[in-house]
């Protein structure tokens, strides 16, 4: 009995152990109950003490029944139908519990009298009340699961109704709008169509009104000219207006200045109109002539010909070649004073300068070149360096040059006797033709009669006339000359074999360097042309000569080889100024005989200087007299420099 008593207590603790849990209710859902902390719902204490009731009647066989029928297999179906029937059999399973109690009771009094054979299907009982109560457990989560997804696939039904409701409102109004545009769309249809007719009317319109354009157009653009027109000259009218007010007071003061300018110009003008008016050179006197030649010293003596000696000497300080001409007597000095007076009026860089003249002696003053002439340095050999062939072009592109100046002059002029010892060279091998017009300076009864040489025109022995051909004539023998440097006697025919037989290079001067054979042929066969014996055949020099030695010329002075070009040229002393220490721009002579720069003598005797600069003694006068032949020397110098 005291084992059966410990059973009985501890089916009762198991009974009264079991959790009780507070369950919530959902209103909408009878039969879901679930825990309030989230968890599946777990059987509650009357469903345990039913199932606990039904396991004790297994005292007797007949109660046997009842316990099966009461087990947990049969409760699981009895569970599994009260969820099928959606809690309907609640009511019946309390009612079957209150009187599974009695039963209980009863069998338990009796059990307590069969001992300790019952004891073992007590606990046999016990073990399968404890699976009952697990597998009812699972049924009752599984159950919960089943409501749990059927409340969760209602809430989604919900969801899904409301987006069907609201997609179909959506719906309903895009209907509505779709109608109102349709509407709207009809509208502007008609609309179109309404303009579509005022479009046409205007175009019909505007076709009448383009028949009265251009008349319209015509009349605008007069009318605008008009406007612009009277705009302009209103404008004008008030610019000029404003204008006036402020030019009338600058006009006041320029008036005042343009007095003083228009003084300035008279005294320029007066000057200028005196130094055109006054001759192109200096005359000096028997005097300075005898001094400058030392009484005519043969030492002094540089030349000789048939147009008179040459002397070398210094006047004015300045180094200068005096030609004496024959005397013509009293009756010719006015025709040879004219005759110097135009001659000196000839400028060219290549053309010896005419300084001045001595009526007494009836001699030319010329400037001096320390280089001597062209045959010295081509003819004479040893005396002076070879000249390098692009100083031999460029020699010839400066005498045609010149010849073409005093061809286009007005009047033209004439050499007459171009030669080799005619065309002097400076410290710079810069060529000048000599001796111009000397033949004009000589009385016409003292002329020798023509010489027949290599360098006369044929045509100009025959006939007496002479023309520019025949300057034309002598260049070509010069021009030979400086490619062969040989004799001139013979030379044409010698090189017009050479090139026939293409051995220009045989005749060819060695000692100016390595000539250009394309460049040669072009000018040998130039100056043969130039050297024809009928004038008709000759070139003429601006248009054919020229432009073959004026690209050769260019070349030769681009050239590296071109030594000349690369050295600095030196001014001659004379173009110095003896204060200033630099080229003369301005050249005067003071009563010293010396030529100072203007500024700077005037500056000398406007400081209170009585004496000269050079020579320190008192100076007879404070004159200053302008040097003109001078002046233009150095122009032309730094023409060429």
């Amino acid at each position: 009995e005291e084992e059966e008593e410990e059973e009985d207590l501890k089916l009762g603790d198991l009974v009264l152990n079991t959790p009780s849990l507070d369950w919530v209710v959902v209103p909408e859902e009878s039969d879901r109950v679930i825990c309030s902390k989230g968890s599946p719902p777990r059987l509650t204490f009357r469903e345990r003490g039913a199932i606990l009731r039904a396991c004790s009647v297994d005292l007797s066989s007949h109660e046997e029944n009842s316990v099966l029928s009461t087990s947990p297999q049969h409760f699981t179906a009895s569970s599994d139908g009260v969820k099928s029937q959606e809690g309907s059999q609640e009511f019946k399973g309390n009612k079957d519990i209150f009187s599974f109690h009695s039963s209980f009771n009863s069998a338990l009094l009796e059990g307590k009298k069969a001992g300790k054979a019952r004891l073992e299907a007590r606990r046999e009982i016990h073990g399968k009340l404890e699976r009952a109560i697990l597998e009812a457990e699972n049924l009752k989560q599984m159950a919960f699961q089943e409501s749990v997804n059927r409340w969760k696939a209602e809430e989604d039904a919900m969801d899904a109704k409301s987006k069907a409701e609201a997609e179909e409102s959506k719906y309903h109004k895009e209907m509505k709008r779709r109608k109102e545009i349709e509407e709207e769309v009809e509208k502007q249809s008609l609309e179109y169509e309404r303009f579509k007719v005022e479009h046409e009317d205007y175009r019909r319109e505007l076709l009448m009104v383009q028949d009265q354009c251009s008349a319209l157009k015509h009349q605008m653009r007069e009318s605008e000219l008009n406007v612009k027109e009277f705009e302009e000259k209103i404008i004008s009218a008030a610019q000029l207006l404003i204008s006036f007010k402020e030019k009338r007071d600058q006009l006041r003061i320029e008036r005042d200045k343009a007095i003083q300018e228009l003084e300035i110009l008279r005294r320029m003008k007066q000057q200028r109109t005196a130094m055109l008016s006054a001759p192109q050179f200096s005359t000096f006197s028997l005097t300075e002539i005898d001094e400058a030649t030392r009484s005519f010293d043969p030492s002094q003596r540089i030349g000789d010909g048939k147009y008179g000696s040459v002397y070398k000497g210094i006047l004015r300080h300045m180094e200068v070649a005096i030609r004496m001409l024959p005397n013509d007597g009293s009756q010719g000095q006015w025709r040879f004073e004219r005759e110097v007076e135009t001659l000196s009026r000839v400028r060219h860089p290549n053309i010896l300068m005419l300084i001045g003249i001595c009526p007494e002696a009836r001699s030319v003053v010329y400037e001096y070149l320390e280089n001597e002439s062209l045959e010295d340095h081509l003819v004479s050999k040893g005396r002076y360096p070879p000249l390098k062939w692009q100083t031999r072009v460029r020699i010839a592109a400066e005498l045609c040059s010149a010849l073409i100046f005093l061809h286009t002059n007005n009047p033209p002029i004439f050499h007459g006797n171009l030669k080799p010892t005619k065309i002097l060279l400076d410290a710079n091998l810069i060529s000048k033709i000599g001796d111009l017009g000397i033949f004009r300076l000589i009385p016409q009864n003292q002329i020798p009669p023509i010489s027949r040489t290599v360098y006369t025109d044929p045509e100009f022995l025959e006939t007496g006339v002479l023309t520019a051909d025949s300057d034309v004539y002598s260049f070509g023998v010069i021009l030979l000359l400086l490619l062969t440097g040989r004799p001139p006697s013979g030379l044409v025919k010698d090189v017009r074999s050479a090139l026939r037989k293409d051995k220009l290079g045989m005749v060819l001067d060695s000692s100016g360097g390595d000539w250009p054979i394309y460049h040669a042929k072009t000018l040998a066969w130039l100056a043969l042309r130039c050297c024809d014996r009928k004038q008709s055949n000759r070139p003429d020099l601006a248009s054919e000569v020229w432009s073959v030695l004026e690209p050769l010329r260019k070349s030769c002075d681009a050239g590296a080889s071109c030594l000349e070009k690369q050295e600095k040229r030196q001014p001659p002393s004379h173009f110095i100024c003896p204060i200033y220490k630099e080229v003369m721009q301005d050249p005067y002579t003071a009563a010293d005989g010396y030529t100072y720069e203007r500024d700077a003598i005037s500056g000398w005797l406007d400081s209170g200087h009585k004496t000269s600069p050079m020579t320190n003694l008192e100076l007879s006068s404070c004159d200053l007299i302008p040097n003109h032949a001078l002046q233009y020397a150095i122009q032309e110098w730094l023409q060429t420099a």
